[in-house]
């Protein structure tokens, strides 16, 4: 039977190893201690899990699996105990799936997510497989398959992993409560996703106990009913998510920018206050204020002033890191927030200063904007534009103390003569 296996030692130690990182990320624990240990953990699953693939798919001998207790255990059990195949993939795609999730930005986030899904998965059919005694759903080919303790703890892991930042990603459309049709998304979509394959997988079996047909068809048939069910999921919360994303950018970015707008940044700004007293890294907030703006408003319109102000983002956009963020605060300023400087001050603020002055270089390249004046054909010009940096790091302010510090060391850069960068101190 398949639910006789027993869990291997090794798999049960990365099952370990990811359950605490699980519960480090969860409770959003960012001391240095447990953020190294957290990534060792990863680390060593990874290549647990690799080298039982690499056994696997390339015929190599590390036989991690064997290392631990198996030998007792082999005796005791009369049978050859070793890592599945499944289980070790499933390992594997955690662990990377984790290792994303620290980086914490929005596309990581969603990439972490959709590999603890795939994890997800193939630990539900190999419960499905264990509980009816189906031994194709819980194991591949000739190979030991999944136990059932193993496929429950891995299941637990990957929806531990998916609601880790639950507004993010497309888990947000699970806990989203800004429209009427949320609440059928959380009450009907995410119980139908854990228990569709438990469903089809009992009318399969029962089907093939009654006669109707045999096992190996009973198996295909629920395969394609999972995937065809899965399609059908996938679609409707894609469509969820769209309009999701929609009601989303209208109340947290920018519309000609699409920059986050004041109230996403001050939002964002709090997460990273609160990350920054846990983990005791400094973090600053840049007040840029274009110098040369009004007199292209006056002479040319507001539409190429749009232009410029689009451009401006674009540049900004492209040159931040992932985890940092650039917002418009209104009107020619903007916002820059940057996470992860450090825990040294003095290094902080020189980390800061290097990527303030890049900025500042980068935004006093010229600019060519196309104008398209009515009745006359479309002319380009050029035009130079020069900003004002204002500077404060942060470790223990609030959020609104912050940009009021920065606001004030822009306009100090601004009096020295503009085109500068201060910090405020």
């Amino acid at each position: 039977m398949a639910s006789s296996v027993a869990m291997n030692p090794t798999t049960a130690v990365c099952l370990i190893l990811l359950a605490f990182e699980a519960i480090r990320l969860n409770t959003k624990n960012d001391h240095v201690v447990l953020n190294k240990a957290g990534q060792l953990a990863i680390i060593i699953v990874i290549v647990i899990s690799a080298m039982k693939l690499s056994d696997l798919i390339f015929g190599s001998s590390f036989a991690i699996d064997q290392q631990l207790f198996s030998a007792n255990l082999n005796s005791v059990l009369n049978q050859h105990n070793g890592m599945s195949p499944n289980a070790s993939a499933c390992l594997f795609v955690l662990g990377w799936a984790m290792q994303f999730i620290r980086r914490r930005s929005d596309s990581s986030i969603l990439n972490a997510q959709l590999l603890a899904l795939a994890a997800l998965l193939p630990a539900l059919l190999a419960l499905v497989g264990n509980m009816l005694d189906i031994q194709e759903l819980s194991g591949i080919a000739h190979y030991i398959p999944m136990a059932v303790n193993t496929a429950f703890s891995l299941l637990l892991i990957s929806i531990s992993v998916l609601f880790i930042y639950p507004q993010k990603g497309f888990m947000h459309v699970f806990v989203s409560n800004n429209s009427p049709s949320s609440i059928s998304v959380t009450t009907i979509l995410l119980p139908a996703s854990v228990l569709i394959p438990f469903v089809f997988g009992w009318l399969s079996y029962k089907g093939a106990v009654m006669g109707i047909y045999d096992m190996r068809f009973a198996l295909a048939l629920t395969v394609i009913m999972n995937i065809v069910a899965l399609i059908s999921l996938t679609y409707i919360t894609a469509q969820k998510l769209y309009l999701s994303d929609s009601d989303r950018k209208l109340a947290f970015y920018d519309a000609l920018t699409q920059l986050p707008n004041r109230r996403l940044l001050i939002e964002r700004l709090k997460l990273a206050m609160a990350t920054s007293k846990r983990s005791g890294q400094y973090g600053a907030v840049m007040f840029l204020d274009l110098d040369n703006f009004k007199p292209l408003n006056d002479l040319h319109g507001h539409d190429v002033g749009d232009l410029l102000l689009i451009e401006v983002a674009s540049r900004l956009k492209r040159f931040i890191r992932e985890i940092d963020t650039v917002a418009r605060f209104g009107g020619d300023e903007f916002v820059v927030l940057l996470g992860e400087l450090g825990t040294n001050k003095a290094k902080a603020k020189t980390q800061a200063g290097t990527v303030a002055e890049k900025i500042r270089t980068l935004l006093a390249e010229p600019y060519l904007l196309s104008i398209q004046e009515k009745g006359k054909a479309q002319t380009t010009i050029e035009h130079h534009c020069f900003s004002s940096i204002g500077v404060a790091l942060f470790s223990h302010h609030e959020s609104s103390d912050v940009i009021k510090l920065a606001d004030l060391a822009m306009y100090q850069a601004k009096v020295a003569g503009r085109n500068l960068i201060r910090f405020y101190d």
